[in-house]
């Protein structure tokens, strides 16, 4: 089977890795990048610096063989978006829709842009006469939406998951309705590379750090290798397994274990204690631990399961140690490695006020 495929989002986190997946398979005859670069010159550019602070090696000579960037801006442009499309609608196979507003802490009135495309991509996908596969990227953490908070939950439960519940029933609607792909719900998608402090999932390791002090905290993970393959078997089996993955490690992540096996002496505390601590020593950062934040992470978990494809072998992830893991990504290290030096610069700043 051939494939080319329309990608958006071809410079983000996943998207480089995904590019570097399909440039390396031969049955990959073409993909057409939507850019919002304004030529071609400063679209390569920003593909090569992704490529390589991502540390991905891809063979030149596929790279502007196989590559074509659409010049096009989504969100500025996104009422033009389908005329824009319509280039390809012969040719493309299939649409990887990743881009999105990845911004914490903003209202779902900021993705209202990405409503609207999403939905023009559906309509170009369920064209009658040329129907293609969607494969799109929503988040496992939207059913964090489903469970209590409040207004100082704002950081933790926002407009991004507000817009992720949106498109997991959008998109469930529509393959209901004869829209043929996948939507993948990942947890935290982390790798040897990733984008660090960017995440609050390393963030508060840093904070863990800093303290000397953490509360229970199991995330689900996604190594980037397990994402990208789901995506590459979903693209070459249509139709062979579920509308909707989540591929995550099937047993959550303890990190206060994991930072707890690195900095020994960290005192695991409840996590109203915890949120007392975060207030008397870095207030500014209580945003990130809103009251209602560990009991909704702990609701998720107990409900939600893995969905693998599959066709996927889930082996080598069956007796992982997950603090080895951890290590093998370099944020990990670096949010251990900055919450030291800001524990001791805060512990330098304390003795001067006593002198």
């Amino acid at each position: 089977m051939k494939h080319r495929v329309l990608l958006t989002g071809s410079t983000g986190y996943l998207g480089t890795h995904l590019v570097s997946r399909l440039l390396a398979e031969a049955n990959v005859e073409r993909i057409f990048c939507i850019t919002r670069q304004k030529n071609p010159a400063t679209f390569w550019s920003s593909l090569e610096a992704s490529l390589k602070s991502n540390e991905l090696s891809v063979d030149e000579s596929n790279l502007k063989s196989k590559i074509e960037p659409v010049l096009f801006d989504l969100v500025k442009d996104r009422n033009s978006l389908l005329s824009a499309l319509e280039p390809y609608k012969k040719t493309a196979t299939a649409v990887h829709h990743l881009a999105c507003e990845t911004n914490y802490a903003v209202t779902v009135d900021t993705f209202k842009p990405w409503v609207e495309i999403t939905k023009n991509f559906v309509e170009y996908c369920m064209d009658t006469q040329y129907p293609k596969e969607l494969h799109s990227t929503g988040s496992y953490g939207h059913y964090l939406v489903d469970h209590k908070h409040s207004d100082e939950d704002f950081y933790w439960i926002n407009g991004y998951f507000g817009y992720k519940k949106w498109l997991h029933n959008y998109i469930r609607e529509k393959f209901l309705q004869g829209l043929k792909g996948v939507l993948f719900e990942p947890g935290y998608v982390v790798g040897p590379v990733d984008p660090g402090q960017l995440y609050m999932f390393w963030r508060i390791i840093r904070i863990f750090s800093a303290l000397g002090y953490a509360f229970p905290y199991r995330m689900l993970v996604s190594p980037i290798d397990l994402v990208i393959d789901h995506y590459w078997l979903a693209l070459n089996n249509p139709n062979q397994g579920p509308n909707i993955l989540t591929p995550f490690i099937k047993k959550p992540f303890l990190l206060s274990q994991s930072v707890k096996d690195v900095i020994p002496d960290l005192k695991v505390i409840d996590f109203d204690q915890f949120r007392d601590k975060v207030m008397q020593v870095f207030p500014k950062r209580a945003k990130y631990f809103g009251p209602n934040m560990l009991n909704c992470l702990e609701s998720v978990g107990k409900t939600l399961t893995d969905t693998l494809h599959p066709l996927y072998d889930y082996s080598k992830y069956e007796k992982m140690n997950q603090t080895e893991y951890l290590l093998t990504c370099r944020s990990f290290s670096e949010s251990i490695k900055l919450g030291q030096e800001e524990r001791n610069n805060y512990m330098k700043i304390k003795q001067q006020q006593k002198n």
